[in-house]
């Protein structure tokens, strides 16, 4: 009995010492306490993303895991770029694409909504960098888009939606429908349906305005498009439509005349800017096939208040003064105003009340465009002066 007491204690013995033991190795490895830093978030970040030019409060919504902001923009607002303003932290900088600090109030640029791929860098006050893409979406009107050229009768509010129409290169067209929207962000896709070609840059719009049953876009057709005919289709706004069918076509061009009180010498260069961006089509032209360039002095044409210079000799009259084309496009040609005699130099009043003007300038096309030679499409100002060659 006494020898399993004995043995009882020399366990606790032992179990007492190897406690100590542990505890004391505990306090030497714990003598210096390891204090782990705090990894703060950098401050690169945007906090508020809102638009300033829209008549509603437009916030964009940000992702900073995803680094975009995307801002939705209500169909019937009538913007065609966003002007932000953007909240930072204080101590954050917001960067442009050369690394210099752009100036918060007033220095952010305008965002035109057609962009894709825009950027903003704002660097943190640790000097960490964070790139945000904008994305731009347009909450688009619950109604299918529905647009045409012309009305289904004179004087009506309907629109007809199936109608082709023949419009003039360089002119201006009108399309109705219910846009919802003043915005002039809309998009033409053109195909030649000869050729299958395909343009985004032939109908571009002009202007935008509202009514009480439609609204009216008007676009202006480009000068260096080709004839033929195309089918539109049309992106406003978030939605699409198919327009019917449109046929472009040269019209013969007419030309400015030359300002009043305009005055040329022998050597000059004179331009003649083609007439366009007209809603009549008659008025509207293109200059294609040009072969060559005059000038030519008609004496009638300066009877009932026109008068000339009393040296003019009088067998100038009815010549035709070929005048050396520089360059010419679409939209204008440059041409030398012709050698004169002496007797030319003066003043000049021209009249307005006869069929051929005191001076005209006359235009010759190639056989393929069908507009002949001889075509007399510009004139002087009411006073034209000639001086001595420089």
């Amino acid at each position: 009995m006494n020898t399993m007491k004995q043995s009882v204690n020399r366990s606790r013995q032992y179990y007492v010492l190897a406690t100590m033991v542990m505890i004391f190795t505990s306090v030497l490895s714990c003598k210096k306490t390891e204090v782990v830093p705090y990894e703060r978030t950098s401050n690169n970040t945007i906090l508020e993303y809102k638009v300033t030019n829209a008549a509603d409060t437009l916030f964009g919504a940000i992702d900073n895991i995803r680094n975009t902001i995307t801002l939705y923009i209500p169909y019937y607002v009538g913007i065609d770029y966003v002007v932000p303003e953007i909240v930072i932290d204080k101590d954050a900088k917001l960067l442009d694409a050369a690394g210099n600090v752009i100036n918060l109030d007033g220095g952010i640029a305008p965002v035109p909504l057609d962009t894709t791929g825009y950027t903003y860098t704002v660097s943190g006050s640790d000097s960490t960098k964070r790139k945000y893409t904008l994305v731009l979406r347009i909450a688009p009107h619950p109604d299918s888009l529905k647009v045409g050229y012309v009305f289904t009768q004179p004087g009506s509010t309907e629109i007809d939606y199936d109608s082709s129409i023949r419009r003039a290169v360089y002119g201006r067209l009108p399309i109705y429908g219910n846009l919802g929207s003043t915005s002039a962000n809309a998009k033409f896709t053109l195909t030649n349906r000869t050729t299958g070609q395909v343009y985004t840059d032939i109908l571009k719009t002009y202007e935008v305005t509202p009514g009480a049953n439609y609204y009216t876009m008007m676009l202006d057709i480009s000068a260096d498009a080709d004839s033929g005919y195309y089918n539109v289709k049309m992106e406003h706004q978030g939605r699409t439509a198919q327009l019917p069918p449109i046929r472009l076509v040269y019209n013969k061009p007419k030309f400015t005349n030359l300002k009043s009180t305009s005055v040329y010498a022998p050597g000059d260069t004179v331009t003649f800017a083609v007439q366009g961006r007209n809603t009549n089509d008659t008025q509207n032209g293109s200059l294609i096939g040009l072969d060559r360039v005059y000038m030519k002095f008609v004496k009638s044409g300066f009877n009932f208040g026109g008068s000339y210079p009393a040296t003019f000799p009088d067998d100038l009259f009815g010549q035709q003064l070929g005048m050396k084309i520089i360059s010419s496009s679409r939209t204008e040609v440059k041409a030398v105003f012709p050698e004169l005699p002496a007797g030319a130099i003066g003043s000049y009043i021209y009249s307005f009340t006869i069929d051929y003007p005191g001076i005209g300038f006359y235009f010759d096309f190639k056989d393929e465009t069908g507009w002949g030679k001889d075509n007399m499409l510009a004139t002087i100002g009411r006073i034209f002066t000639i001086t001595a060659k420089k």
